[in-house]
């Protein structure tokens, strides 16, 4: 989370956590391949103009509190999300 509220992301895409517009497909060949996308070593902006004032990140999931106070949630979203965003 930057200081102006903009959130990076970084690690496993498999289930696009790091919401980039660019997930997993069964083609991928492992971290190695740079055309799937599965994984990240370097932070990477998450593809949204909101602005979050707190973050959690969890295995699969990660979920944001927007600075106006309304929660948006990326990566796997099954135990209990109503609906994906991003």
């Amino acid at each position: 989370l930057t200081a102006d509220g903009a959130a990076w992301c970084w690690g496993d895409n498999a289930a696009g956590q790091l919401a980039n517009g660019r997930a997993y497909t069964a083609t991928c060949a492992g971290v190695a391949d740079t055309t799937c996308f599965v994984w990240s070593s370097r932070p990477t902006p998450v593809a949204t103009t909101v602005r979050f004032r707190a973050i959690r990140a969890g295995r699969q999931t990660t979920c944001g509190i927007a600075r106006e106070g309304t929660l948006w949630c990326w990566g796997l979203l099954t135990d209990g999300v109503a609906e994906p965003y991003f």
